[in-house]
């Protein structure tokens, strides 16, 4: 049940999250202003002052990678490490740039990630990302996702005025989004989210309700015995 009631928080956490990134009005980014409210911005990641890695035409400004080990007691894949470095960049689009600020964006919306079937890129990656390569010993899988300069993005955050310059980044109360997908599928992809931690919070819910019945039966079958001798 403890495992249902972090889902059902998470789900709704997502849920809340959706609703606000659907309201999120896209914007120029020459017509931003200081709010409260989130804005929705595309445009080309251009200067990367303290990249992570990379070349000067395409500097890094951000990796997560994620690895999974297998459970052959389980049968199946866990979580063995899950790690994420960004750095500010300034975004570009047709009509003016901003800086953004990407702490405390949401790593589960980051577009799709790739496989990595290389150990040695693996290792690179987890390094990077701030990850102990100890972690991809054993039969591990592991993901990776890049945003760098050059690349075309969609950001959703809040327009801040820091020391007479704006920024886009992260209001204590409202997500903030940064990702390679384009278009509708940002909300797709949330809504699959939504759908997904919902679908799971059922399951765990029942198989918590089994466990309590069965628990019970168990109690009540030993009780009337126990009555009975």
């Amino acid at each position: 049940m403890i495992f249902a009631a972090v889902t059902f928080f998470a789900g709704r956490k997502h849920s809340r999250n959706e609703t606000l990134i659907n309201s999120a009005a896209p914007s120029p980014i020459s017509a931003l202003k200081p709010g409260s409210q989130l804005v929705r911005l595309e445009g080309i990641i251009k200067d990367v002052p303290n990249k992570i890695d990379g070349p000067a035409e395409s500097p890094l400004a951000l990796i997560r990678l994620k690895v999974e080990e297998f459970d052959s007691d389980e049968g199946g894949w866990k979580g063995a490490g899950d790690k994420i470095q960004a750095v500010p960049f300034r975004l570009e689009d047709e009509t003016g740039s901003i800086w953004v600020d990407p702490q405390g964006l949401d790593k589960h919306s980051l577009g799709e990630g790739h496989q990595l079937g290389d150990q040695a890129a693996a290792e690179a990656a987890a390094i990077l990302a701030g990850l102990n390569p100890v972690v991809l010993r054993g039969q591990t899988r592991s993901t990776l996702w890049e945003l760098r300069g050059g690349q075309r993005v969609t950001i959703i955050g809040t327009v801040m005025n820091r020391d007479g310059s704006l920024v886009i980044a992260r209001d204590k109360k409202q997500p903030l989004i940064i990702t390679s997908m384009l278009g509708n599928s940002v909300q797709v992809q949330l809504h699959e989210q939504v759908k997904r931690a919902w679908i799971m919070t059922g399951i765990l819910g029942m198989l918590g309700l089994v466990g309590i019945c069965c628990g019970l039966g168990f109690l009540a079958f030993n009780l009337t015995r126990f009555m009975g001798s």
